[in-house]
């Protein structure tokens, strides 16, 4: 109660004021019992809330410990002859088991990152709001440099829509194509089909950077300006270094220099204007100079081997025309397009769309040419070696290596979880 003279705060049971000396007007306390319910006052009575840790008595509607802040239990007063009090051995009975539970939230956070995680999200219904959220990254200052990183937070689901939307432009094409059997859909069909499955994964090495430092506009422009360059630059390379045109172990080592090579330097000098810089930031760059290069490749590809079958087909007209017996035959030009499209796009997970991130992420993690580096670089460049030579049972190779290559990518990611985590603990 207040003193309506001077305003000085009293007790509940004060005649007088401390610090005027005026009488106060104070109901008489049966009177104001009886205006409460008395089912509230029972309550009133009945249950206070003691603090098991020091044994301060607390009101009804407390949830913390008015003197030393810990979590209070509803107790009845009736029943409750002693507080009861944590002595020093049971005090740090609690201590300990609450690092156990620290402790064991951490293990829960910094369990492996799995395949589970790419896929968990997949199949689960995702609203508009939240597609904008994740689309929203880089266009403001929420940059969660000091958020915890654990496997939970990293469930990329928006690059399976972005799939299923480029396979059902592709299938529109292809009807457009082999049924009503117009041409100039065609790059349609070589573009789309090209692009679908590398477009795809560039969305998930975006959604993976939990930072959030890094915005959509900007990763389309790593992705086609990045990949571009690095063809170039590959090119350039193609004309400086000699190789073969066997595709024996050697022949394809060459190939495969000669590609990371032009890879990697284009995604080092990206990495190199960062600022702030993870592995999370070195996947998603890498994976999108990747991604770009694989696009274009498959694109070119797609189109020559169109052309070759077309010569082939004007090479039999030629042959029949002049010859009783040809040893030419009609070739499915569009057919063959069309599994080659297919081919490299069920591929295309696994080739230069993880080559590209797995040494981007390398690069990252010290951000110099070390030895961390060269190792996953020499993986690529192995990986890269063997999906170039002709060998028995090739497209279940190219599976295995595919496999591997994301294997190395788990890894990667979950090691960098566990050390971000560590050096969080060590820092608190």
């Amino acid at each position: 109660m207040f003193c309506k003279y001077c305003g000085k705060e009293l007790p509940d049971k004060a005649i007088f004021c401390s610090k005027c000396g005026k009488q106060l007007a104070v109901k008489d306390k049966t009177e104001t019992d009886s205006e409460k319910n008395a089912s509230e006052i029972k309550h009133e009575e009945t249950t206070k809330k003691f603090c098991k840790y020091c044994g301060a008595i607390n009101a009804a509607s407390a949830k913390f410990c008015s003197k030393c802040g810990k979590p209070l239990v509803q107790l009845e007063y009736e029943n409750i002859k002693e507080p009861e009090v944590l002595s020093p051995k049971n005090e740090i009975k609690f201590e300990s088991e609450k690092i156990k539970e620290d402790n064991q939230s951490s293990n829960n956070d910094t369990k492996k990152f799995g395949i589970g995680n790419l896929f968990s999200q997949v199949f689960k219904k995702h609203t508009a709001k939240e597609r904008n959220e994740i689309l929203r990254a880089g266009l403001s200052d929420d940059i969660l440099k000091n958020k915890q990183i654990n496997s939970e937070n990293l469930k990329p689901w928006l690059y399976s829509r972005v799939f299923l939307i480029l396979f059902a432009v592709f299938i529109i094409f292809e009807i457009c194509l082999l049924s009503f059997y117009n041409t100039n859909i065609m790059p349609g069909v070589m573009l789309i089909g090209s692009v679908m499955v590398p477009f795809s994964m560039l969305t998930m090495y975006f959604e993976l950077n939990i930072y959030k430092d890094i915005s959509f506009y900007k990763t389309i422009g790593i992705f086609l300006l990045g990949g571009a360059i690095s063809l170039l630059f590959t090119l350039f390379l193609y004309e400086i270094i000699p190789t073969t045109d066997e595709f024996n172990f050697i022949g394809a080592s060459l190939v495969s220099i000669i590609e990371e090579l032009g890879k990697v330097v284009i995604v080092i000098i990206l990495l190199k204007r960062c600022k702030n810089l993870t592995v999370l930031q070195g996947l998603l760059i890498g994976g999108a100079v990747g991604c770009g290069f694989a696009a274009f490749e498959s694109a070119g590809y797609a189109f020559n081997v169109f052309l070759d079958a077309h010569d082939y087909n004007t090479r039999a007209d030629f042959a029949n025309n002049y010859l009783q017996y040809s040893q030419y035959y009609y070739a499915d030009s569009i057919g063959e397009m069309n599994f080659n499209i297919i081919l490299r796009s069920l591929l295309a997970f696994g080739g230069h769309t993880a080559w590209a991130a797995i040494e981007g992420a390398a690069y990252a993690k010290k951000k110099k040419i070390d030895k961390n580096f060269i190792k996953y670089f020499v993986i690529c460049f192995i990986l890269h070696a063997i999906w170039d030579t002709d060998l028995p049972v090739q497209y279940l190779v190219l599976t295995c290596l595919c496999l591997i290559a994301w294997k190395v990518i788990l890894n990667q990611i979950s090691q960098f979880i566990e050390d971000s985590n560590k050096k969080q603990m060590e820092e608190k």
